[in-house]
């Protein structure tokens, strides 16, 4: 009994947590710019990650 009380204590608690998350996320996204939500500067952006990556490897 008591390790279906726990896990769905545990279920419950991790589902409120997520709901929060996904509060914040949407509350982050509204705050953006609206150019921002465009496909072109989500490709600049993962262009300019991709580039970077690199630049930050240690030398073997």
């Amino acid at each position: 009994m008591w390790a279906a009380e726990e896990w769905w204590c545990r279920h419950v608690t991790q589902r409120e947590l997520y709901r929060q998350l996904d509060a914040m996320g949407r509350a982050f996204k509204a705050s953006l710019p609206e150019e921002w939500a465009t496909p072109e500067h989500a490709e600049r952006s993962l262009r300019r990650i991709a580039d970077a990556v690199p630049a930050r490897q240690p030398d073997s």
